[in-house]
């Protein structure tokens, strides 16, 4: 997953590195996802990873493996997401979360307050819970801070979301004190997704 930051979104010192290691980071990003929009679910289908802990009432299913294979390529990320399915073991019922990961300084102001999601008709809106921060680390010119937001989805935008074209990235808009940002998902990631809660829930239910 990737994001569009809104001109006047005061987060950009989310990611405060130098000019030069900004241009190396947007091209890995960008060749990344290149290789990602060409690939079909079954290539990516290993990324997406199952815990089925027998101490647990679910099967979690999530595709951050995706995110952390997008991170090796490109270098450490400070903002990206992916997607999670808790899946009832009883039931076959499937709770799906859109979890936003994002490392901040104090100084940016840094405070998500909504998220939208692409839908088939429009704009989503999803409820939202931000779990508490934590600091990620400490320099000379100050602290940074390690934050995440989950974010309940509807199945019915993630097989939106999935069958898009391959070209047309899914999108999610959040918003931030200040100004807004747009992530960008690649509708392949979402299909390998669905297609992994789906042989899971039909395993569940012999």
């Amino acid at each position: 997953m990737k994001m569009r930051l809104a001109l006047g979104l005061a987060a950009l010192a989310l990611i405060a590195t130098p000019a030069v290691a900004g241009k190396k980071q947007a091209q890995a990003d960008a060749d990344w996802w290149a290789r990602l929009s060409s690939s079909k679910p079954d290539d990516i289908s290993d990324l997406i990873g199952v815990v089925d802990d027998p101490m647990e009432t679910f099967v979690r299913v999530d595709s951050r493996a995706v995110y952390q294979a997008q991170n090796m390529e490109g270098g450490v990320s400070k903002a990206d997401s992916y997607l999670i399915a808790e899946i009832d073991r009883k039931t076959g019922q499937a709770t799906y979360t859109y979890v936003f990961h994002a490392v901040y300084s104090a100084r940016s102001g840094f405070r998500l307050v909504r998220m939208n999601a692409e839908g088939p008709e429009g704009a989503v809106p999803l409820d939202m819970v931000n779990l508490p921060g934590d600091v990620d680390g400490c320099q000379r010119y100050g602290c940074l801070f390690a934050m995440e937001a989950h974010a309940i989805v509807p199945r019915a935008v993630l097989d939106y979301a999935a069958a898009k074209p391959a070209d047309s990235p899914w999108k999610m808009r959040l918003a931030f004190d200040g100004g807004h940002g747009d992530r960008e998902t690649a509708p392949v990631e979402v299909a390998a997704f669905l297609a992994k809660v789906d042989a899971v829930t039909a395993q569940l239910a012999r």
